[in-house]
């Protein structure tokens, strides 16, 4: 019996990994669980903690305390069949969440194997993606920079330009990924579970690319 595996998709803003993780998903019937999509749907709840979330989110912008995201994700995690592949899109993004991610994994996730996928991005591509990038005003769904699409071909909504996608703050962002997500990358470099891809081919290359490996792990004798 192959151990199933818990996959994360890591990376910068713009490099494509929501993509990858996504047709990943798809492909090998994996499940998909986005951080940044547990946060928003607990921000709507009329609770203490959606509110908390809420305000942090669209009052504060700033970033949900470890914690908490820890308790979401592992509450949804335990959901989760012991014998399926589950791929985590935006979590872990510190060294303190891969950590926290660790103790899940001891915790409740058995004899589940860890692989990441790091899709690599420069900070001059990130920024000619961003500042072309735009979201859906109502499902929050975001298009590639070369996406041709009127509207939202998820659910037909307005397509805008995020306020966190001008320059300014693309640099910030890019800034905080340097100090706090590539020691996280380096962290699982050095645990050697880290598939590293060149983020910047096109989406069906990369695709290719991340399939390819994501095969050959399947039939390695590890999983």
């Amino acid at each position: 019996m192959k151990k199933p595996l818990l996959i994360v998709f890591i990376g910068p803003s713009g490099s494509g990994k929501g993509t990858q993780a996504k047709k990943i998903c798809k492909e090998f019937g994996f499940d998909y669980i986005e951080t940044g999509e547990i946060l928003r749907k607990e921000a709507k709840k009329d609770t203490e903690l959606g509110r908390k979330i809420d305000k942090i989110i669209h009052g504060k912008s700033q970033l949900v305390p470890d914690e908490i995201t820890k308790e979401l994700v592992k509450n949804i995690l335990v959901g989760e069949p012991k014998e399926k592949t589950v791929v985590l899109d935006g979590y872990p993004r510190t060294l303190q969440q891969v950590r926290d991610l660790d103790d899940i994994m001891k915790e409740m996730l058995g004899e589940r194997q860890l692989v990441v996928f790091d899709i690599q991005i420069s900070d001059e591509e990130a920024m000619k993606r961003l500042t072309r990038r735009r979201i859906c005003e109502k499902c929050k769904n975001a298009l590639p920079a070369d996406a041709k699409d009127k509207s939202c071909p998820k659910c037909g909504g307005k397509l805008i330009h995020r306020e966190d996608d001008r320059p300014d703050k693309i640099r910030e962002r890019l800034k905080w990924a340097h100090e706090k997500v590539y020691p996280a990358i380096e962290e699982y470099r050095e645990r050697e579970v880290l598939e590293e891809i060149n983020g910047e081919r096109s989406i069906e290359t990369v695709n290719e690319d991340t399939r390819g490996r994501m095969k050959k792990i399947l039939k390695s004798k590890l999983y």
